[in-house]
């Protein structure tokens, strides 16, 4: 966060444009991005971004780190792979929020430009990057790490809520250990996955499984710091 401040506040215009490590702008990107800005027709526009998956472990790790196009909607809140706003806009929240050390501080940061009064956000899904997403589980797992840390420093109730039901679900697995025969079928039926490859569904169950154990790994190391450090 406080990298990506310190950029925009050294930039000379008043329209800015981000994307994110990994990501490779479409040719159009940038006309896309800023045509609302540049008629002031919006103060920020929300892009999007397209996951490139070449591998079946990456078609099921997708769901897991990135929204899916057939999930957009109008409601999408912008990350920081492809968001375009003005510097005015920018100030208003105070910028991006710098006390996240391991991310999540583009979500806080679109949060804020979502509830502030009189910024106005435009959807422009067309403006696209591309992101290859994870091709091997300890990637993947470092990732799911990084997110859910990045969720709890800043504070993102959203997917905090999110991740304490992962804790929620595998407590009640020690209880009733046959409800996790159901949750594997119901996470391969969610996915869909079956309906379209065997080798993708095959993976669908391990991601899962890798990625609430990061998740809950992640809860209970982050806990135990902060109990340290007081």
């Amino acid at each position: 966060g406080r990298g990506r401040n310190i950029g925009i506040k050294r930039a000379r215009n008043e329209i800015i444009a981000v994307t994110d490590v990994g990501c490779r702008p479409h040719r159009d990107w940038l006309l896309k991005l800023t045509v609302p800005l540049l008629n002031k027709e919006a103060d920020v526009t929300s892009g999007f971004y397209r996951t490139i998956e070449q591998t079946h472990l990456q078609r099921a790790v997708a769901p897991y780190l990135a929204i899916l196009p057939n999930k957009w909607n109008e409601n999408y809140l912008p990350a920081s792979r492809s968001i375009g706003f003005t510097k005015s806009a920018w100030k208003k929240v105070n910028g991006y929020p710098e006390d996240a050390e391991f991310g999540g501080e583009d979500l806080e940061f679109a949060r804020r430009l979502r509830d502030e009064s009189g910024i106005k956000i435009e959807p422009v899904p067309q403006a696209l990057v591309d992101w290859e997403v994870p091709n091997n589980l300890a990637d993947f797992m470092r990732d799911i790490n990084k997110h859910t840390l990045g969720n709890w420093e800043v504070g993102y109730k959203p997917h905090i809520l999110r991740n304490l039901t992962v804790v929620l679900r595998w407590i009640a697995f020690l209880m009733w250990p046959w409800l996790l025969v159901v949750y594997l079928v119901w996470v391969l039926g969610k996915s869909g996955e079956w309906r379209k490859s065997v080798r993708v569904s095959l993976w669908t169950p391990v991601v899962q499984l890798i990625s609430d154990v990061a998740i809950i790994a992640t809860m209970v190391v982050w806990g135990l710091e902060k109990l340290r450090l007081k």
